[in-house]
């Protein structure tokens, strides 16, 4: 018994196929999060206002997931991505600390420079690249991950 098919049959396998195989690809790799918290000190003082972003680290890292939090008055931060998930990314993070950057006011158009809104904070934590704040998030609940930073 011979089947018949039709050339716009041939065709139009292939092509469900494959956009069956990326549905599947993509409902699979939705990062997991876990709820972050913490504190972050200069020689053991708080700092206040700073920004602190976790960015997903190693094989199979989420680009664009990273997570962001600004320091209260005691130093106290807690994370949450750019789409508003809470937390960060499952897995060994990078840690970056910063300062906001300051809105542009009409001095910058002279040539004046914008002031850390505090103390100085080494060049190292600042980028991620150079950061040596690696830490775990781990899947659930709260978790408590403090950042101690040295001059």
């Amino acid at each position: 018994m011979r089947r018949s098919t039709s050339r716009f049959g041939l065709a139009i396998t292939p092509v469900v196929s494959l956009a069956v195989l990326q549905f599947i690809g993509c409902a699979g790799s939705q990062p997991e999060f876990g709820e972050v918290r913490g504190k972050v000190t200069l020689a053991g003082k708080p700092l206040s206002g700073v920004m602190v972003t976790f960015y997903p680290d190693g094989e199979g890292a989420s680009g664009g997931q990273f997570a962001r939090g600004k320091t209260d008055s005691a130093g106290n931060y807690t994370l949450a991505t750019q789409t508003g998930q809470q937390g960060a990314v499952v897995g060994k993070n990078r840690v970056v600390v910063n300062w906001p950057t300051p809105d542009r006011p009409a001095d910058w158009e002279k040539g004046a420079t914008p002031k850390p809104q505090g103390p100085a904070i080494p060049i190292k934590y600042t980028t991620v690249i150079d950061t040596p704040l690696i830490v775990e998030v781990k899947a659930g609940g709260p978790q408590a991950i403090d950042l101690s930073l040295q001059q």
